[in-house]
């Protein structure tokens, strides 16, 4: 993959939640099942 860059975004753990940070300090912390709830409820205008 030359001359395309790489970020390390982050590392998979057991567990449902997802943390995001920057640097050391958690920016925002959330159930994954609880995300996927409310991004499927956006769906087909909602319906799903």
């Amino acid at each position: 993959m030359k001359g395309h860059a790489c970020y390390k975004l982050g590392r998979v753990e057991s567990g449902d939640n997802i943390t995001f940070n920057n640097g050391n300090d958690s920016v925002m912390t959330a159930s994954m099942s609880a995300l996927r709830v409310a991004w499927k409820g956006t769906l087909d205008g909602g319906t799903n």
